[in-house]
């Protein structure tokens, strides 16, 4: 679940775990995720293939880096872009320790994909660990989000790739 929100950079984190959204298909297409692969992770640029809700981690600068595989640049996002966003927060093991992670499917590529930033904070919020959400969001905000969002149904989209 989202404890609590930081406008902060994740990389200032005092957090020793950081959350990042990778594909399916291996391309870094995030700007998080080519932030990650160029600071502390090269060899995440050429993974190749994963399946949808694996977690990849990496233990680097003193800090343990958890790419979530949770889309497809060919797929897009999907329509259970909810339990798969809660599947992979809830494999990472933390003992009891936060996870900082941004708000995942914002930009132009993750929109095109049928990203539903509702449903990804939604399973954000359902995971059993602790997350550290850096969003220009404050937790009063999250909460009255949240509310609302119970209450609708998810989009669907159609893949327009």
């Amino acid at each position: 679940m989202i404890v609590n929100s930081v406008k902060d950079k994740i990389f200032d984190t005092e957090a020793k775990h950081i959350a990042f959204p990778i594909n399916v298909e291996g391309f870094v297409d995030s700007k998080m995720t080519y932030s990650i692969v160029n600071k502390v992770w090269p060899e995440l640029y050429h993974t190749g293939k994963h399946e949808l809700g694996d977690v990849i981690t990496k233990k680097a600068k003193g800090k343990t880096y958890h790419a979530l595989v949770c889309h497809s640049t060919i797929r897009g996002w999907g329509e259970e872009q909810r339990s798969v966003i809660k599947t992979c927060f809830d494999k990472i093991e933390t003992d009891g320790e936060t996870i900082a992670t941004e708000i995942m499917s914002t930009g132009l590529i993750a929109t095109i994909q049928g990203a539903d930033t509702e449903q990804i904070l939604l399973g954000m919020q359902d995971s059993t660990n602790n997350l550290e959400l850096h969003s220009a969001f404050s937790m009063e905000e999250l909460e009255d989000y949240f509310k609302k969002a119970q209450r609708r149904k998810p989009k669907v989209y159609e893949n327009i790739i």
